[in-house]
């Protein structure tokens, strides 16, 4: 040790220690900003922050200069700490695009000021303006992106609502500007998906999704023709003439993509006119195909499953009630394949009342699930579940078929046309013959059939703000992808989905109602009946004109107060049951809060005396040992 720390006295030494432990800390944290300046470490479960393979794909493969010019307004930012710290991350992901696409993806930032040329140029290409003071200066945060062809893309306003999707949004503009030409998709519409104008019926949302990405057309428009697709969609046939069904099949039997959207129960599509409680046409009709191609669709059984099952909230005579509806289903991870390109990626899905799908015993057809059910599901006749009947009574009648449920599937491999005998005849000219007819698949077919179509409908993709639900509009172009082939976006949609179930939970309310639902069942229908029986005592001694005062015997007037007591203490009964269903997960909400407010606290407090306690101690031990050698270390 030198000679002048030597003859310093403790206390000195401790101060000169403290400085120097704080140079070095500075000193090592400047050297790491400048050294590490772009190094991450990512611990979010689904990688949110590292860049994928998907991306480093598209990226390699761009094949012209492409131009982002990111827009953003340095007031606006400063006065947003967030929207400050979600701009850096978005430079830094354009700064990681131009490295890994070795500079064909360039970027510019621009600072539109008020009343500038950047801020006309911004109002122009219509991106989204923030108030930024009361004098009416607009702010800007968005992007666009441009080709050497013309194509021009844009986000109008980049959202830190959004940021798990930031990686989707981005690869996918440089994805399509680096392709000359989007694919096409022919689209059946049986559920008016293109809306309506007459009715005042907008598009679906899901719509838009796939805009984005493909060139959609409807081919039911005269005449139908399905030269110059790439992917052919059929959602909810019915009603199709012979000839549409035939080319159809014929499109299949030459190994040309094609997906089906069908169901025993389209519960979205519109309702019927004599009964609104049931759809006007609720069930898909194909015709002949899946029987020919050896595809098992049982239109009338429904799918439900006690663990997918959605919480509703439903009426019970006069009573509400919160209870799973078998036929409504939350997929999670665990019911897709993560083996498959359209499902590997996704969170969570929402579908009702779908279908079931298996092989036929003569199949010539693999089949691969994409989705499916858990081991507690059954298949329920579609009479029981139309209308939509009180939870609990479905639930009373569940038994568990102990296999999954398949909901959708990819198939592959050889089948057999359904018109053996060649094309019928066109009742019109809506149809153009397909020549040469096949009898047998020249090609593997490249199929995939979903029992479900009410998972287009907007009710289960997007919320009244037009923000997604559900990763369903993932799960359609997913499927569209990989049947044609663009599978580089597939691992991208879904990804990071920021709505998650509580598994603890979801579990404890299942049990709940399996050990409550008979007992909640039976006391909501005793209430119902004495309700009745009131009612009808209370009817019969109504006066018949509204100035007459009711005569009622002492033993009616007793009844009734009977019945008044009787209702009450059933309500008291079933106010009991339902908060003893409910115990169990206020008890771990309160455990919960207790855990997050104290558990730090407590961890700070034990670890800073821990921190003095041994601090402490070499303090003793230097004293002890500076005593013993008489004041020298």
């Amino acid at each position: 040790m030198p000679s002048f720390l030597t003859n310093q006295k403790p206390e000195r030494l401790a101060g000169l220690s403290i400085l120097l432990a704080i140079i070095l800390f500075a000193a090592v944290n400047l050297a790491f900003g400048i050294l590490f300046r772009n190094a991450r470490i990512d611990l979010t479960q689904d990688r949110l922050y590292t860049l994928s393979e998907n991306t480093k794909n598209v990226l390699t493969r761009v094949p012209e200069p492409i131009v982002i010019t990111l827009f953003a307004s340095q007031p606006l930012l400063d006065s947003v700490p967030r929207l400050r710290l979600y701009a850096e991350r978005v430079e830094e992901i354009l700064r990681t695009y131009r490295l890994l696409s070795g500079d064909k993806v360039r970027y510019q930032k621009i600072d539109p000021t008020p009343f500038s040329a950047e801020e006309d140029r911004a109002i122009g290409l219509q991106l989204r303006g923030f108030m930024m003071n009361s004098t009416g200066e607009q702010g800007y945060f968005g992007l666009t992106a441009t080709n050497s062809t013309d194509g021009f893309e844009k986000i109008a306003f980049l959202d830190p609502q959004t940021e798990e999707n930031l990686e989707y949004q981005m690869t996918s503009i440089i994805d399509r500007l680096s392709r000359p030409e989007r694919r096409k998709i022919g689209i059946i519409d049986g559920m008016n998906m293109f809306g309506n104008r007459e009715f005042n019926r907008p598009p679906f949302a899901m719509l838009d999704f796939v805009n984005k990405n493909y060139s959609v057309s409807e081919l039911m428009t005269p005449p139908i023709n399905f030269e110059g697709i790439d992917a052919l969609m059929v959602a909810h046939p019915h009603h199709l003439p012979p000839a549409v069904l035939y080319a159809i099949d014929q499109h299949v039997m030459a190994g040309k993509p094609t997906v089906f959207f069908v169901d025993p129960i389209a519960e979205t599509t519109p309702p019927s006119q004599r009964n609104p409680a049931v759809p006007e046409v609720p069930t898909s009709d194909v015709g002949p195909l899946f029987k020919a191609w050896g595809i098992d669709f049982d239109t009338e059984k429904v799918a439900g499953d006690r663990q997918m099952a959605l919480r509703v909230t439903a009426q019970a005579g006069r009573q509400r009630l919160v209870a799973s509806y078998l036929p409504w289903l939350q997929v999670k991870q665990e019911n897709m394949n993560q083996n498959d390109p359209a499902t590997s990626r996704l969170q969570l899905m929402r579908m009702s009342s779908a279908g079931a799908l298996k092989l036929a015993k003569d199949s010539g057809l693999r089949m691969t699930p994409l989705i499916s059910t858990t081991r507690d599901s059954m298949l329920m006749a579609r009479n029981d579940v139309m209308g939509r009947p009180n939870p609990n009574e479905l639930m009373e009648r569940f038994r568990p078929g102990n296999e999954p449920l398949v909901l959708a599937a990819r198939f592959a491999g050889s089948v057999k046309t359904a018109y053996p005998e060649g094309a019928p005849v066109a009742e019109d000219q809506r149809v153009k013959p397909v020549l040469p007819h096949a009898g047998q698949s020249s090609a593997p077919v490249n199929l995939v059939v979903v029992a479900d179509v009410d998972l287009l409908s907007n009710s289960h993709n997007v919320n009244q703000r037009g923000e997604p639900l559900s990763a369903n509009s993932d799960f359609v172009l997913n499927v569209l992808d990989s049947l044609v082939g663009g599978v580089d976006l597939n691992g991208l949609r879904g990804r990071g989905m920021l709505l998650r179930g509580f598994k603890t939970v979801e579990k404890m309310e299942t049990e709940a109602e399996d050990r409550y639902r008979a007992t909640e069942l039976r006391l909501a229908q005793q209430l119902e009946e004495t309700q009745q029986q009131l009612a009808q005592l209370q009817t019969r001694n109504a006066p018949a004109e509204a100035t007459d005062v009711p005569v009622m015997s002492g033993e009616q007037q007793d009844a009734i107060g009977k019945f008044n007591r009787q209702i009450v203490d059933i309500r008291r009964q079933l106010r009991d049951v339902r908060a003893a269903g409910r115990s169990q997960i206020e008890a771990l909400e309160l455990n919960l809060k207790l855990l997050n407010i104290l558990l730090v606290p407590a961890l700070l407090t034990v670890l800073a005396l821990i921190i003095w306690m041994y601090r402490r101690m070499r303090l003793k031990r230097h004293l002890a040992s500076l005593r013993l050698t008489g004041g020298r270390a």
